[in-house]
């Protein structure tokens, strides 16, 4: 992917004696692709086929209010099968922070979770300063503890460093592979 921006990239992709499950790539520019927000304590909104930054057909996640726990937008795994202790995930997104709250919190630190609860093992996160394109391309990541669940998460994982009001942060180029050893 051609980044605009910072980007954090693992190159270890995966080896022999994988089986891959599905992939997901996303489609914005007719709809929201099924992503949902999860854990918000302010109102949310996601409009898709956005425009901003040189790109179009983005999602665009607006903020009306601080938040003050940390949330997420996610999807459920469209190929039916739940993340897994031994799975290994790629993950690729592009993400745009515009950052029009009074108090600029410089740096949007974000994360993609494979499974809905927390393990540092499922998760490949960087941040993202504020009007710019993020581009994120990790691959070869294990899953090696947590519980089975079959969301896709994108999130944000420093309160500090969150969405406040009147922020919108935007997503295009998603694509999620997922692995199991055969």
């Amino acid at each position: 992917m051609l980044g605009l921006g910072n980007s954090i990239t693992n190159s270890t992709p995966p080896s022999g004696g994988l089986v891959l499950l599905g992939t997901y790539t996303s489609d914005f520019a007719s709809g929201d692709d099924g992503w949902v927000t999860s854990g918000t304590t302010g109102t949310v909104t996601i409009t898709h086929n956005q425009s901003i930054g040189g790109r179009s057909g983005v999602l665009k996640v607006a903020y009306a209010a601080d938040e003050s726990v940390l949330f997420s937008i996610q999807k459920a795994t469209p190929w039916g099968e739940n993340f897994k202790v031994g799975d290994v995930f790629d993950v690729q997104y592009s993400i745009f922070s515009e950052d029009n709250a009074p108090a600029d919190d410089a740096n949007l630190s974000h994360f993609f979770q494979a499974g809905r609860f927390y393990n540092a093992s499922r998760r490949a996160s960087t941040s993202v300063a504020d009007f710019t394109w993020d581009d994120v391309d990790s691959e070869g990541n294990e899953i090696t503890g947590g519980t089975d669940h079959g969301a896709m998460v994108l999130g944000f994982s420093s309160q500090t460093n969150a969405p406040g009001a009147g922020d919108a942060v935007y997503f295009d180029s998603i694509v999620i592979k997922h692995y199991r050893p055969s």
